[in-house]
């Protein structure tokens, strides 16, 4: 056989596989459409089975519940009557009216009963609930009576009775000592049980049964004719479903479901031909459908395989074509170029099989197709006019491409185009010869992104030979060492020693070059200018196939910036802001290493714990700026006393400690704390203000008092607190009567934070009188704190403490509330009744709305401002605050008398008296204790009420205790006076018996 007959032969096997694949897919299509339609209908038809079966448990459960309210209500009857017939069995029994009323009213209004009897223990009917007394002839179930005289329990008996029509319930009769005494039965009716089944179900859609605990069939539609055994389920107390046909019933879905509270099961039948009739019918047409969908999709099928068989006989006529052009070409065809031939207008008729491994396309793809159908999508700069324009002149192109392959990669051709003439010299195709030339365009690219990285990366990059002989910089290398190119080619990296590191360092460097081929890490180098300056250097040697190496690669980076930046953050972890003294943290720190200095070298270690003063005093005055400043003079005065191999640090706001170490003589310690506070007591100049402010210093010692850190410090604070109580501007060695007093300290701030909310505050009342009549015309509120743990907390104790912690504010506005409604009360005892005077802490009124809580707390009291007086601190003044000026004028409108408590103690000025709506001065116990003893104090007090008089001020004498002193204070005419003289702070009850007497009360009563 010929190749050519070879060939044809081939082709048309081919053929008739196509046409039986095509034929055989469309086979196997049209079967998985069926299977598909099949798996669908049987999935349909398992969800109506399943919707059947949930259905048939729902009416069930309905049913069971319907059976057993009918016979709750009849047992419910039957419970009553047993009762009655307990009671009086005799006399109703010889009693046959009363009792046929008795169950007539028992059993009243039960539709569902056929009769009610009652039985004696012989099983004889005595009475009947339809019958008259004297025609009774009905016989009750006899299994029922069988269950009853064998088993006479006081319960509930369910049994079938002799007719088919009613379903018996009995229980015995017991009297009251317990003796059987008869029984009752009554008997529902089962058609009224098969009414309630139907109702809401539709007709001939459900068959139902009622089962008694043995299968015993109480209730017997129709339809059923037979019991079956349920005492499987009774015992498992489930719901039960099963499928399969029984004998002489149509193949159905029976429900089991268990009446509540009762041994009765109801069975629910749903026919299945009722179940699947709705189904079949759609599943019938669906077939029908898919039939004729079948059909149609095989015609289609058939017509698809003539187009194939058409397309492939011009295909192949194709390659013929193409087969003859080869054999022509072989030249041509073993070409390492492409070469693509086109016809006049640029349509491809033949291209080589380098073509199709540059492009990814064959002949057959690309036969009548322009070349353009290579052009990538990415800007192109061939010149395709002066290409056409070349070519219609009968010349030679040459240039370059930028095309695409089948597979979307990019890729470059050169090409040579030129065209192909026939004997008449007429133009009739076009020759393109055309070579790859990605890889030396990627190569260029390369080369050129290379050289531009080189060039403007941020980093030096530094290149030597073998020799470490410079061969090239880069830019940012002449930027960050000075040197300009040729000023260092040909010469070592040496030029950029700076001598910090010795020649162990550079042959550590050299020899793991040599081991791994690469080097990195932190280095000082030297500018051109001389400048030593941090960079990170990174070194990789380049090597041939053979190991040797021919080249280093060097990249570094000026880190200068970044070790100055890492000095900060290390400097603002361990140095406080304000005053570049070490924070906690460094303390912490240090206190550690010295604690294990000391212990090395046996010495002792000191910590002082400085505590300022009255800075808040400062801060609220003067404002936190000048704090500043004062907190940046105590540290440098504090640092120039102490050694150089001492610690002075800050903990946080006016809180400062003294780590002195190697400590052998304890007079070292108290030469350096007299010289602290002498130091820090001196004034302070802050911005044209003069501020005085002291320390009170704690002092521990390791490892007397403590063997670590934190008890150190907590000793330290705890000796410091004590030296504040003591008076201020002291220095306390810690003992343990001191630590525990911190420790009560705290417990009875833990205890502070509750006392609200327990309700242990209570106010107690001072009486003041007028000095000229004795008579009651104030009072001055004072809180008393009785707390479970710790007893009597006196207001000594408790005031600072609430001060330092801010629930001043909270118990402040509680004894404002308190006191206003107290002084309310006391109008019913008196038709003047006196004034309250409530004691309001700075802390108060450092918010902007004291003058609406003292509005509010009036409006909600009903207190008139003309019987309130508050009593502020001269402090508060000072502060010369335009806010609090503001509040207190706001107060005084209100007709709030405002009082100065213990004046002459503090900066007695007659500039805020005059600038400030002020109304009393209380001139403090301390004068009136010394009145009578002491010239000086006497004469404080005769200036405060002379100055008091003529800026037309009330002035109170307060801690009046002796005639004497009450004598003099109203010889010097004292406007009004408190005291024990008079009475001590009394509780609320008494305090009302003061108001109904007018005045204080005598010491007997």
């Amino acid at each position: 056989m010929s190749a050519k007959e070879t060939s044809i032969s081939n082709r048309g096997d081919f053929k008739a596989a196509a046409r039986f694949d095509v034929l055989f897919i469309g086979f196997l299509f049209t079967i998985l459409l069926w299977v598909v339609g099949f798996t669908l209908a049987w999935q349909s038809f398992q969800y109506e089975k399943q919707n059947a079966i949930a259905h048939t448990k729902s009416v069930g459960t309905r049913l069971a519940h319907h059976s057993a309210l009918s016979i709750r209500n009849v047992d419910l009857a039957l419970i009553r009557t047993t009762n009655q017939f307990a009671k009086n069995w005799k006399g109703l029994k010889d009693n046959p009216i009363e009792a046929h009323e008795l169950l007539a009213t028992a059993f009243a209004g039960l539709d569902q009963l056929k009769d009610v009897v009652v039985l004696d223990l012989k099983g004889t009917p005595i009475y009947s609930y339809r019958l008259d007394y004297d025609g009774i002839d009905q016989e009750p179930a006899e299994n029922l009576m069988v269950e009853l005289f064998l088993k006479p329990e006081k319960r509930l008996f369910i049994g079938k009775v002799q007719s088919r029509n009613a379903i018996g319930l009995g229980r015995p009769i017991y009297d009251y000592h317990g003796s059987l005494k008869g029984y009752i039965i009554a008997e529902i009716l089962t058609d009224y049980l098969k009414k309630i089944y139907q109702l809401g179900v539709e007709e001939n859609q459900h068959n139902f049964a009622l089962y008694g605990y043995s299968g015993q069939l109480f209730s017997i539609p129709n339809s059923y004719e037979r019991a079956y055994d349920i005492s499987s389920l009774m015992k498992k107390k489930t719901e039960q479903v099963t499928l399969l046909p029984r004998e002489q019933i149509p193949a159905a879905i029976t429900s089991y479901t268990k009446v509540p509270d009762y041994d009765l099961v109801i069975a629910t039948d749903t026919p299945y031909a009722q179940i699947i009739e709705g189904w079949y019918e759609q599943t019938v047409a669906y077939a029908i459908i898919g039939i004729i969908f079948s059909i149609l999709l095989l015609w289609s099928v058939y017509q698809v395989q003539g187009s194939l068989r058409q397309l492939r006989k011009e295909n192949t006529n194709r390659r013929l074509a193409e087969q003859s052009l080869k054999k022509l070409s072989l030249a041509v065809e073993q070409s390492p170029v492409s070469v693509v031939i086109t016809d006049k207008k640029g349509n491809i008729e033949y291209v080589n099989p380098t073509f199709t491994e540059n492009t990814g396309y064959g002949l057959d793809e690309v036969y009548g197709q322009n070349p353009r159908i290579l052009q990538a999508d990415k800007a192109n700069t061939t010149d395709y006019k002066d290409m056409w324009d070349t070519l219609a002149k009968g010349g030679i192109w040459r240039g370059e491409f930028c095309n695409k392959r089948k597979d979307d990669s990019i890729f470059w051709e050169s090409a040579i185009i030129s065209p192909i003439k026939d004997d008449q010299d007429h133009t009739t195709h076009y020759l393109a010869v055309k070579e790859d030339i990605t890889h030396r365009k990627e190569t260029a690219a390369q080369l050129e992104l290379a050289a531009a990285v080189f060039e403007t990366a941020t980093e030096a990059i530094l290149v030597c030979d073998s020799e470490t002989k410079i061969q090239t910089v880069n830019r940012s290398f002449t930027d960050i060492t000075g040197y300009e190119m040729e000023e260092v080619i040909g010469k070592t990296p040496s030029i950029l020693k700076s001598g910090r590191h010795d020649k162990s360092f550079y042959n550590e460097m050299y020899s793991q070059l040599l081991n791994t081929g690469t080097w990195a890490g932190e280095i000082w180098n030297r500018r051109k200018n001389g400048e030593i300056y941090p960079q990170w250097l990174s070194i990789r040697a380049i090597q041939d196939e053979a190991g040797n190496i021919l080249r280093y690669i060097s990249l570094f980076s000026d880190i200068t910036h970044r070790k100055k930046t890492e000095e900060r953050i290390l400097y603002q972890a361990n140095y406080d802001a304000l005053t570049d003294l070490p924070n906690r943290s460094l303390f912490r720190d240090r206190l550690q290493r010295a604690i294990i200095r000391a212990d090395r070298e046996h010495k002792k270690v000191a910590l002082l714990f400085i505590d300022l003063d009255r800075f808040k005093h400062v801060n609220d005055t003067l404002g936190h700026a000048a704090g500043d400043l004062l907190l940046q003079e105590a540290a440098r005065r504090l640092t120039s006393i102490v050694r150089k191999s001492d610690t002075v640090a800050r903990l946080g706001g006016d809180e400062f400690t003294i780590i002195i170490q190697d400590l052998d003589d304890f007079r070292l310690v108290e030469t350096i704390v007299e010289k602290l506070l002498e130091s820090l007591a001196l004034p302070y100049e802050l911005e044209n203000n003069v501020a005085f402010v002291s320390g009170s210093i704690g002092i521990t010692i390791y490892p007397n008092d403590a063997s670590n850190v934190t008890e150190l410090l907590k000793n330290a604070d705890a000796a410091m607190y004590q030296a504040k109580e003591n008076g201020r501007n002291l220095s306390q060695f810690f003992t343990k009567e001191m630590n525990d007093q911190a420790n009560e300290r705290r417990k009875l701030e833990t205890a502070l934070h509750q006392a609200l909310e327990r309700e242990e505050f209570v106010l107690h009342y001072q009486p003041i009188v007028d000095a000229a009549t004795g008579k009651l015309v104030s009072c001055e509120a004072l809180l008393r704190w009785h707390q479970p743990e710790h007893g009597n907390v006196f207001p000594d104790k408790f005031i600072p403490l609430a001060e330092d912690t801010g629930l001043i504010v909270p118990i402040g506005e509680w004894v404002l509330m308190k006191a206003c409604r107290e002084a309310v009360i006391w109008s019913k005892y008196s038709d003047h009744p006196p004034n309250v005077s409530v004691n309001m802490s700075s802390r108060q009124f450092q918010r902007d709305n004291m003058a609406t809580l003292i509005k509010n707390t009036l409006k909600e009291t009903g207190l008139p401002g003309e019987r309130l007086n508050l009593e502020i601190t001269e402090s508060l003044l000072v502060s010369n605050d335009d806010i609090i000026l503001k509040q207190l004028h706001a107060i005084r409108d209100m007709g709030v008398a405002l009082s100065i408590d213990d004046f002459g103690t503090g900066y007695s000025s007659l500039s805020y008296l005059r600038r400030f709506p002020i109304t009393t001065l209380k001139i403090d116990r301390a004068f009136i204790f010394d009145l009578t003893t002491d010239p000086e104090a006497a004469g404080v007090v005769s200036a405060i009420l002379s100055m008091a008089k003529s800026l037309n001020l009330k002035v109170v004498g307060e801690g009046v205790e002796t005639a004497e002193q009450l004598f003099q204070l109203r010889e010097e005419k004292c406007d009004f006076i408190q005291g024990y003289h008079y009475s001590p702070p009394v509780p609320v009850e008494a305090f009302r018996i003061m108001v109904k007497k007018k005045g204080p009360l005598n010491p007997d009563e």
